[in-house]
């Protein structure tokens, strides 16, 4: 019999380090011990317990996840305030790998981002478009290749459609990729992010880079699952797909 799940918002049951419930299976860690029903593979050398919370003990079944959409300054590359110079694009710890492992896993990796500073004139779409030539440039060192960057260049007040949260940039990316937006995992360090999976139903990761320390401090019932980067994130996916091909066994 299965151990009771906490309410949202609350932490597990007996001092639980991690409870996580997907589906059908569920992994606990507490003081080093596994309670195991169709448990997570974890490597020895990256375990759960340090890289992934569940911050909601019981999701809604969705189908397998065939693209995944991230957010860009915070979540792949440093935050940098306004990012107009493409010799500033650094790409984060892990970022490399951790988008790598979700290419080997066949999924399509897209961009989707705000950038506001064209509307108040402190970025020029050429700068824009530099910068994302230099991001994929750095992917590629990497073994990884963007399937799309979708930009809005809108400010908040414009009342445009494809400012995350809301969902244009999500719909162009699946409609060019043919994927279907229930089919989308959205990773993000910020609150829009978190929304914006929510309002396509797709799944949320919060990435602790960028602003995801503050985004999870104040809204950590937002997101699906809470990780420390792109790395830790890859690991989640590789494991909800593991459970998938599990539970059609």
């Amino acid at each position: 019999m299965h151990a009771p799940h906490a309410p949202l918002g609350e932490s597990p049951p007996n001092g639980a380090s991690v409870c996580a419930a997907y589906h059908s299976f569920r992994v606990c860690f507490s003081g080093g011990q596994k309670d195991d029903r169709k448990a997570f593979r974890v490597s020895a050398d990256r375990p759960l317990c340090h890289d992934l919370t569940l911050t909601s003990m019981m999701k809604p079944a969705r189908r397998r996840p065939r693209l995944v959409l991230l957010d860009r300054d915070g979540t792949i590359n440093v935050e940098r305030h306004y990012l107009a110079d493409a010799d500033q694009v650094e790409l984060l710890p892990q970022a490399g790998a951790g988008l790598r492992t979700m290419q080997r896993l066949g999924l399509r990796l897209a961009v989707v981002t705000n950038q506001s500073g064209v509307a108040r004139g402190l970025i020029t779409p050429q700068q824009v478009e530099t910068v994302h030539l230099r991001l994929r440039e750095l992917l590629l060192a990497e073994g990884v290749e963007l399937a799309g960057i979708y930009t809005c260049p809108h400010g908040p007040d414009e009342g445009c459609r494809c400012r995350k949260p809301q969902p244009g940039l999500a719909e162009a990316a699946a409609r060019e990729l043919g994927v279907d937006l229930t089919d989308c995992v959205v990773i993000g360090d910020k609150p829009g992010d978190l929304e914006l999976a929510r309002r396509i139903g797709g799944s949320a990761i919060l990435v602790r880079t960028g602003y995801g320390g503050t985004t999870a401090a104040l809204h950590p019932a937002a997101a699906d699952f809470i990780v420390e980067d792109l790395g830790a994130a890859a690991l989640v996916i590789d494991q909800l797909l593991a459970s998938d091909s599990l539970e059609g066994e």
